[in-house]
């Protein structure tokens, strides 16, 4: 299930689109609200944990935090939903994806780019799997195929924006 608190071009128009998350790790007031908004709507308060799609540690290291994780740890803090940031890992640095790449490229580049290295805290749980952008889908399967293999049960997957392609 994937779920979406809006559409890139209407988060857009509020001033302040997901882009700025990858700048500064603050979410504006508009977007908290369109967050819990959306969060509560799609029935995912009955979730075990949440966990945040990973960076690479060198894209972290070049941004400073994740702003996968700072959506994930606000609506843990806001649900009481448990937050996990490290058992999901991203073990290898997948380049970024860009607007050409079609589906194949880009699930070709995350195939096997993430491990879980804490799959008994997982086993059987419900899983709110949180990203900035959904495109393509491909990381967020890729994420939900390697928790789903680990143990997890149920994998939801919650973002602050998808793409919208005319």
């Amino acid at each position: 299930m994937n779920r979406s608190a809006g559409d890139v071009m209407i988060i857009i128009m509020t001033g302040r689109g997901p882009w700025a998350l990858k700048s500064s790790p603050d979410l504006s007031e508009s977007i908290r609200t369109r967050l819990l908004e959306s969060f509560s709507s799609f029935g995912l308060a009955d979730a075990d944990v949440i966990i945040p799609v990973p960076l690479s540690k060198k894209r972290y290291l070049e941004r400073g935090y994740n702003q996968a994780a700072v959506i994930g740890s606000f609506l843990s803090v806001e649900t009481a939903i448990q937050f996990d940031g490290a058992s999901l890992e991203r073990t290898v640095h997948t380049p970024m994806h860009r607007v050409g790449m079609d589906r194949k490229a880009r699930e070709i580049t995350v195939k096997k780019a993430f491990s879980v290295v804490r799959p008994r805290l997982l086993q059987g749980r419900s899983v709110v799997l949180v990203d900035d952008v959904l495109t393509s889908g491909a990381t967020a399967s890729a994420c939900a195929r390697i928790l789903k293999k680990n143990g997890s049960g149920r994998v939801s997957v919650f973002t602050l924006a998808r793409a919208v392609y005319s």
